[in-house]
């Protein structure tokens, strides 16, 4: 939980911090003042890792189009299971992903995909394992900086299963 708190501050200061965005304008309307912010030109690809409250390891894998649409996939897992049997847990998720690339330095979208369950419960004093795939759909966000040479990302994303921050680098 302190590592979640801790990233969320750090995310909330990166937002408020005087960072250069990228920028693209099909019009031509702010082309000269975009000229002068550019982070990266599009198309471009995003790659992050991230973790989630129910500890899973995620890592995402985004591609941002000329057109500022962003698309892309993450997959996760969890990389120790604990001995305790009578836990829900998610033992793995695969996602995908679809948005935009707000003034060039903001990446949000949904998120959509399966997760893979394992349920224990007590029937008739007997402990009952089960397990299969559940639904998932959230939201992801992404803020893109250039506080170091290479321009990071520092994003969270939330779901009905799992609530997580992420750290990336753009190529």
């Amino acid at each position: 939980m302190k590592k979640i708190i801790t990233l969320s501050f750090l995310l909330i200061l990166m937002i408020y911090s005087t960072s250069q965005a990228q920028c693209f304008s099909h019009n031509g309307i702010m082309n000269e003042a975009c000229r002068s912010m550019t982070i990266i030109k599009p198309p471009a690809f995003e790659v992050s890792l991230g973790m989630s409250s129910s500890h899973m390891i995620k890592t995402d894998l985004n591609y941002i189009t000329k057109n500022e649409i962003v698309y892309g996939v993450s997959f996760g897992i969890l990389p120790y299971h604990p001995n305790i049997s009578m836990l829900n847990q998610e033992d793995a998720a695969a996602n995908a992903f679809l948005g935009y690339n707000l003034a060039g330095s903001i990446i949000i979208g949904v998120i959509g995909g399966v997760s893979h369950y394992t349920r224990y419960f007590m029937q008739d004093e007997q402990q009952i394992k089960t397990s299969g795939l559940d639904s998932n759909i959230g939201m992801s966000i992404k803020i893109i900086t250039n506080t170091s040479s290479v321009p990071l990302t520092f994003g969270c994303y939330g779901s009905k299963l799992e609530i997580g921050v992420s750290v990336g680098t753009i190529f």
